[in-house]
């Protein structure tokens, strides 16, 4: 008996037939994560959190390797910490809440090196990723979601202000 599931990637909730529709939701989910972010960052400056890396080296990546770093995260962290583990663990636990919080708990703790803040900021817009594929069983408009509300800060803004 083979271990390869053999299940295709609508198993997922990619390759939906409506890319147009899935977009959309992208677009939605990322106007709710820029919600939660704001709040996010309101929390943060009240409670006075530090926020960001270990080490503030000056180093600023070229911008087509952010690109590249910021188009990874939202298809390879979505396809991992929402497709994957919400649709199998739901399968072994029948339950959504525990298949969905699961992989956000990992998801937020993994920003351990952003601080309190990082993990705040990735519990909640992972929490707001996590309800949109749970709702809506759609990882394209999930990544899309991501990238988003990556690319803003780390291209858009960057753009405007050279």
């Amino acid at each position: 008996m083979s271990s390869r599931e053999r299940l295709p990637l609508t198993s997922i909730g990619l390759l939906t037939e409506k890319t147009g529709r899935s977009l959309l939701w992208g677009l939605l989910g990322a106007v709710l994560c820029a919600i939660g972010l704001a709040a996010c960052l309101g929390v943060i400056s009240y409670l006075g959190l530090p926020f960001g890396g270990e080490a503030k080296s000056g180093f600023h990546a070229p911008l087509w390797a952010t690109l590249i770093t910021v188009l990874r995260a939202a298809v390879i962290e979505e396809v991992f910490y929402r497709g994957y583990a919400i649709e199998r663990l739901e399968r072994l636990t029948g339950s959504t809440p525990i298949a969905a919080s699961l992989p956000l708990i990992v998801f937020a703790v993994a920003h351990y090196r952003q601080g309190m803040a990082g993990i705040l900021i990735a519990l909640v817009m992972g929490g707001i990723l996590s309800m949109l594929f749970v709702k809506r069983r759609d990882l394209l408009a999930v990544i899309a979601a991501h990238f988003i509300i990556d690319f803003i800060p780390n291209i858009v803004l960057p753009m405007l202000g050279d």
